[in-house]
């Protein structure tokens, strides 16, 4: 996938993570276009990722093979108008905007190949976890240009569009449910005596080997919290939070997708 041309829309936090990672799976710098509303970082952005800058009228940025949208929610729906006039079937749209349904998108080219990822930020280092949604014009071809990017960013899972508002609690947003437990054990490494940076790889290694358990052996939950006999918490409590969690931010997610309808008119 590597002869194609990737346009990237926004170079905030998750199209940073995109320019990273597609230059990791070995883009070359030629193919990767980069674009914001602030010409000024989209040149920043270019040329520390080896990029060329472009703009959303620039024939290049319409016409690359896939299209990755990253700017604020709020955007998508005039950027996706304004290069509709330019699209063609045998391009893929993929858009990382949460709260904007599938079906509204797709409505704004109608049979362009598009897909919705939910990012997340592990996908900076390849550990993430990105479930993807599917438009009705998606190709095998479209599939596995997309699939290329998602390979790049980690691990990827499909889903029906209708849950990827719970998809934002469970993935996009559920690293600041888990950093506080890192926090907390890294803050108890240092008051045991361990070097902080000592501390903090203790702490990441005792989380990563606890997901490892739960991904490479058939074990119950309760099986694997038998090996270790001590509890150091109220586990039935915390389970209800992280459940809780997830529940607020779909319930965040549905507010904040109807402000963004009525807000742009889909």
């Amino acid at each position: 996938m590597n002869h194609l041309t990737y346009a990237l829309f926004g170079m905030g936090n998750i199209g940073r993570i995109l320019a990273a990672r597609l230059k990791a799976a070995g883009v070359p710098g030629e193919r990767l276009l980069l674009c914001d509303a602030e010409a000024a970082r989209a040149e920043a952005a270019a040329a520390e990722f080896g990029a060329r800058p472009v703009t959303p009228e620039d024939e290049s940025a319409c016409r690359a093979d896939v299209l990755l949208l990253a700017p604020p929610p709020k955007a998508v729906p005039g950027l996706l108008r304004q290069l509709a006039p330019h699209l063609t079937p045998t391009q893929v749209v993929v858009s990382f905007a949460a709260a904007l349904p599938l079906e509204k998108l797709q409505a704004l080219i109608p049979g362009i190949p598009l897909a919705r990822v939910m990012p997340n930020a592990p996908s900076l280092v390849g550990q993430g976890m990105n479930p993807v949604a599917w438009g009705p014009a998606v190709t095998p071809s479209a599939r596995e240009r997309v699939q290329f990017v998602l390979d790049a960013l980690g691990q990827s899972l499909e889903t029906p569009d209708e849950r990827m508002n719970w998809c934002v609690g469970l993935t996009g947003a559920a690293m600041r449910s888990l950093l506080p437990a890192l926090e907390g054990m890294t803050r108890a490494g240092v008051e045991a005596g361990f070097a902080e940076a000592e501390a903090r790889r203790m702490a990441a290694q005792v989380m990563l080997g606890t997901a490892a358990l739960v991904l490479e052996t058939d074990l119950s939950f309760d099986e694997i919290k038998s090996l270790t006999p001590m509890q150091t918490l109220d586990e039935a409590a915390l389970a209800q939070t992280l459940l809780e969690a997830a529940r607020a931010a779909r319930d965040k997610t549905e507010a904040n997708q109807q402000k963004l309808l009525e807000m742009t008119g889909l």
